[in-house]
């Protein structure tokens, strides 16, 4: 989502929601899917939350909350994050192809 997008998203959020409530948002872009990863007072609020992102943000298809995430296997080598979502908008997609191109001079 550009810059002048969130901005947009987060005004019109100020103005809906509750007066005293922080409407900065903080989202994790993968390709046509958005995580947000919202405070507690934004919490009640996720699914309109959510409905307002989707809506401001022309090229997603899925928005998710991260409920939360766990470390699993504490030991060093082995240990890996575990990362539980909830659909707040759009189509109920989990599972994106991500291809990584490393370049070596």
């Amino acid at each position: 989502m550009a810059i002048l997008s969130i901005k947009y998203t987060e005004q019109i959020l100020k103005e809906v929601l509750p007066q005293n409530m922080n409407t900065n948002l903080k989202i994790d872009n993968i390709k046509d899917l958005k995580i947000l990863h919202l405070t507690p007072d934004q919490i009640q609020h996720k699914d309109f939350i959510g409905k307002i992102v989707l809506e401001k943000s022309p090229f997603t298809k899925t928005i998710l909350y991260e409920k939360e995430a766990s470390i699993t296997e504490p030991s060093y080598l082995n240990s890996f994050v575990l990362k539980k979502f909830e659909l707040l908008a759009g189509e109920p997609k989990t599972e994106l192809e991500i291809v990584i191109v490393f370049l070596m001079n």
